[in-house]
């Protein structure tokens, strides 16, 4: 990540919609941030009418809605431009998930930014939800905003050995977020550290300790991000990891949750007991699940800038 962070911001009316922005507005100035607010039609509650006339009041309803975009896309935008040195945004009418993910695609962001609209249980698992879609199907990394964050003070870092945890690492680093929380905490769970993005992961049997092996664990990341300039606290705690971060979360009156995932896609996220999903659905605060974006690594892949009429 040598260039600026490329991030895409998912806007509606919503109050979380606005916690993004808040949020957002404390990262680094150079991120290159797009504004995206879809005018959603179907999402919105329906009366009962005959095909000729429900028509009519979805034409009226798109009206509406675009009046509501005009007013606040530009206000946002005007926030955030105060704050970056690079930001535009784009309106755009169809599913509001199939949009957010159609344009991180052709952007190739490295970062979308939404709210969670009242995350439950039941429409993460269920009813397809925008921001449950969006972090589950994502080319990239998500943070999910959740509450009011006026100013980031605690991150919580959770890690395994896994390679997303490593690049969650990465990513605290090089898109200056580790430097801007007053606190990071990187917590490990042994004897078993579940994959923070679903699945397991088993310590390797060296006849050590579990708890000697975590602790020293920590302590190698902490080392790593000292490294950076960055002084982090490290916790080496045992039980179910997603009680075990959610408990902590609580604890520590955390404002961030920061998980790695091993890149999955589709259903195979969706199974009850996923570490990621637990933390998602029922973390008190903002979540960020890293995930390295499906372009990088291949060959040379130029980032221009997409035209309009692509997404």
């Amino acid at each position: 990540m040598k260039s600026p962070l490329k991030v895409l911001l998912a806007i509606d009316s919503s109050e979380t919609a606005q916690d993004a922005v808040q949020l957002l507005l404390q990262a680094p100035p150079k991120w290159q941030v797009t504004v995206l607010h879809v005018i959603d039609v179907g999402a919105q509650s329906h009366p009962h009418l005959s095909g000729g006339l429900i028509q009519e009041y979805n034409d009226r309803l798109r009206q509406t809605l675009r009046k509501e975009a005009e007013r606040l896309v530009p206000e946002v935008t005007a926030r955030l431009g105060a704050h970056f040195v690079q930001v535009e945004a784009v309106v755009r009418d169809g599913a509001a998930a199939d949009r957010i993910l159609a344009a991180a695609r052709v952007r190739q962001v490295d970062l979308i930014v939404l709210g969670s609209r009242g995350l439950s249980p039941i429409p993460a698992l269920l009813l397809g939800s925008v921001s449950s879609r969006v972090m589950y199907h994502a080319p990239c990394s998500v943070l999910l905003v959740k509450q009011p964050v006026p100013t980031l003070r605690t991150i919580l870092l959770g890690m395994d050995r896994s390679a997303g945890s490593r690049d969650a690492v990465q990513f605290l680093l090089e898109s200056g977020l580790a430097g801007i929380a007053k606190r990071t905490v990187v917590v490990t769970v042994s004897p078993v550290v579940s994959s923070l993005g679903g699945g397991s992961f088993a310590w390797e049997a060296s006849g050590q300790d579990p708890q000697a092996e975590a602790r020293a664990f920590v302590h190698g990341i902490q080392k790593q991000f000292a490294s950076q300039g960055c002084s982090v606290e490290g916790v080496a705690l045992e039980g179910d990891p997603a009680a075990v971060l959610l408990e902590l979360a609580r604890k520590e009156s955390a404002d961030l949750v920061v998980m790695g995932t091993r890149g999955r896609t589709g259903l195979r996220r969706l199974l009850l007991g996923s570490v990621s999903q637990k933390v998602m659905t029922y973390a008190p605060c903002a979540v960020l699940t890293v995930r390295r974006p499906v372009w990088q690594g291949r060959a040379k892949q130029s980032r221009r800038k997409p035209e309009l009429n692509e997404w």
